[in-house]
């Protein structure tokens, strides 16, 4: 059903855009973005820099970003600005990402809406500034996680942007474009992770002034320290520049730093961001300075702050994730007795503990079937999780039959909650 919502949400999305004053948004106005700072979607620890974890089976993010950017475009001659083409915008980034297999696919998307565009026409003489209301290109990406481990991840990002901006205030690349970003995250401390970002967006050339688009080399370098449980210090830098030519020129090849503080709510599931941005190479699209400020909301963030590998394995209530069974049955048939699993993979796939899986009956059936159909449900549950990335060594497998029942097994509610399955941490 989540899933199915995701996708009606984005279709009517593009659908609106398309009644949004169609003549301007799907002109095709040849131009490129003087956008500098996309949101990353992923929920990482991050702003506009990729981690390398991905999200879990149906578990989701929404978000927004506002930024205000000062002459994030600008007419030079020689390096020297003549006069402003972009001098003030504000533009606000609405984002999403749903994971639909664990950590091996999810999708996302960015749609920027800018408030405010302060304008003026480059090809018209003695054109005067003009506030304007425009839309940016929206990116759809996939995302999947190839490598896992306690110190390092490796994700993969393919993308592709769709020509919904307007180009002729340089809001939108008025041509479809795509292209890829190899994800590579170190975590040297619980508390310490960075990643490296590099990617390549192909695109249509397209000239204006002394100014070259056409396929780009992007790369970002970004790094997080969680200095308290909610709070967290985040700094990037990040550039793009033509893949034919690379840094041959500077207005060809716009570079800022970032810096960022992220904090997570509480129980809320809301996490609020503040920073801002600086252009040590002013080129087409870096700003000389600019501000933000952001909202997402993930309900698996709920108490689920930066913090030590020790104080989340503290946390896990293993109760949570009692599975049950049909009668007579150790086949997981429900998917909300598999998203426990699929949780249950995720709380402890990088943390260092050895699980016991327990099964459990109720009194229909002899003692020798009961104690037999435990334990092909332990058995069951073990291989799922294997199949999910938990090593077989990490885990061992019981049979209680129906020795140890939690509800009256006179009445059928009670049998229903003696068929399960339950877990503990080998100490």
């Amino acid at each position: 059903m989540k899933i199915k919502m995701f996708i009606v949400v984005l279709i009517l999305a593009i659908a609106i855009l398309s009644v949004f004053e169609p003549a301007k948004s799907f002109a095709l106005t040849k131009g490129f973005e003087a956008i500098s700072l996309r949101p990353a979607t992923d929920g990482g620890p991050y702003i506009g820099v990729w981690g390398s974890k991905n999200l879990g089976q149906l578990e989701w993010e929404l978000g927004t970003l506002g930024v205000y950017a000062y002459r994030p475009l600008q007419l030079t001659q020689n390096g020297n600005r003549i006069s402003g083409i972009l001098d003030n915008t504000i533009t606000q980034h609405i984002y999403g990402q749903l994971g639909f297999v664990d950590r091996w696919l999810s999708m996302g998307f960015d749609l920027p809406v800018g408030w405010w565009a302060d304008f003026k026409d480059p090809n018209v003489v003695g054109a005067t500034n003009q506030n304007e209301i425009v839309i940016g290109d929206i990116y759809i990406n996939l995302k999947s996680e190839l490598i896992k481990t306690n110190m390092f991840g490796f994700a993969l990002r393919p993308f592709i942007s769709i020509p919904t901006g307007y180009g002729r205030q340089f809001f939108g690349n008025g041509t479809l474009t795509g292209g890829g970003t190899l994800i590579g995250e170190l975590r040297p401390l619980d508390i310490w992770s960075i990643s490296i970002n590099a990617g390549i967006q192909g695109r249509k050339e397209f000239d204006f002034r002394d100014i070259k688009k056409d396929t780009q080399l992007e790369l970002a370098l970004g790094t997080a320290v969680a200095v308290s449980k909610p709070v967290s210090i985040v700094a990037e830098i990040a550039t793009s520049t033509r893949l034919k030519d690379p840094f041959a020129e500077k207005v060809e090849t716009p570079t800022e730093v970032r810096g960022a503080i992220k904090w997570n709510i509480g129980k809320t599931g809301l996490l609020a961001s503040a920073g801002g941005t600086g252009g040590i190479i002013k080129g087409s699209g870096a700003p000389t300075y600019s501000v933000f400020a952001g909202l997402a909301f993930s309900p698996t963030r709920r108490e689920k702050p930066l913090m030590t590998t020790k104080d989340v394995q503290d946390e896990i209530n293993f109760e949570d994730y009692t599975v049950y069974f049909a009668s007579a049955s150790h086949d997981i048939t429900k998917s909300k007795e598999a998203k426990k699993i699929y949780a249950l993979s995720d709380k402890i796939r990088d943390r260092e503990i050895n699980i016991r899986i327990i099964g459990h009956t109720d009194s229909t059936g002899t003692p020798e079937y009961n104690e037999g159909l435990s334990k092909s449900r332990a058995d069951k549950v073990a291989y799922f999780l294997g199949f999910l990335g938990i090593e077989p060594s990490r885990i061992t497998t019981l049979g209680r039959g129906d020795f140890d029942p939690v509800g009256n097994n006179a009445t059928s509610r009670g049998r229903a909650k003696n068929r399960r399955v339950e877990f503990e941490e080998i100490k």
